[in-house]
């Protein structure tokens, strides 16, 4: 894994990560340093480890030392999105991530947390869950359970004039049909235009770019059973989706 790549993402980009949230002040050579060390780790244990700060550190943005201070999603990458590709993936997948996550080298990183360079404490938090974030320019994130559904063409620009979810919902064939009045999610596109994939079933969890991320998400079994009671007929092809949206 690469965490100095997740991290300086030019454009607006969603992450699921199970694991702890790390908050602390760094410098900027600190963080990479850091960084660094964790892919090293990642590479020893084979699996995806990674942290992801909250905000835009691209050109557009600002240095990781002029935030006072940095919030992290650190652990494995269950998934990862952009404003053009929804990323889906079932709870039995993500219940074992954070599986996964639990027999991760923690001591260890620990210490790498203090030793790496910066202004202020920093601290990893005791519990580990599933966490959302995004980085880049105006980066939301947004996590859907339900049914992965296309309002308009990929390659089709969208028209203003036309209400593509109402037309969705009205649809004789549509799966709105089958379980009526449940949520319809999707984000922006870079050109603040609606994304032409949608998610239609129940909000999960969702933080823009000005609200506080990461964000925990709750995939206990009792908000699970929850979640596919109110998908209904339709839970046997449900998923969770996660969407990259520009704000």
């Amino acid at each position: 894994m690469d965490s100095r790549k997740l991290t300086y993402a030019e454009f607006p980009s969603a992450y699921l990560v199970a694991g702890r949230r790390l908050a602390g002040r760094f410098t900027d050579n600190g963080f990479d340093e850091f960084c660094g060390w964790l892919d090293e780790i990642a590479a020893e244990v084979n699996e995806p480890l990674v942290v992801i700060p909250a905000g835009n550190f691209c050109g557009t943005g600002s240095r990781i030392s002029e935030t006072s201070m940095l919030s992290c999603a650190l652990g494995l990458l269950v998934a990862s999105a952009d404003t053009e590709h929804v990323s889906s993936t079932t709870g039995e997948d993500i219940v074992a991530m954070v599986g996964r996550a639990k027999t991760l080298p923690w001591e260890r990183i620990t210490e790498l947390v203090s030793f790496s360079g910066c202004d202020g404490p920093k601290g990893l938090q005791d519990e580990l869950a599933l966490y959302a974030t995004a980085t880049g320019p105006l980066a939301g994130v947004m996590i859907g359970y339900g049914v992965l559904v296309a309002l308009r063409p990929e390659d089709e620009e969208w028209d203003y004039d036309v209400d593509e979810e109402q037309e969705f919902v009205s649809g004789p064939n549509s799966v709105a049909a089958i379980v009526p009045g449940l949520s319809i999610m999707r984000g922006n596109l870079l050109d603040q235009s609606p994304q032409p994939n949608a998610i239609y079933g129940v909000t999960v969890e969702q933080a823009f770019y000005d609200e506080p991320r990461p964000v925990s998400v709750d995939v206990s079994a009792k908000a699970h059973a929850s979640r596919v009671a109110a998908l209904g007929e339709l839970s046997a092809q449900s998923a969770y989706h996660l969407i990259a949206h520009y704000d």
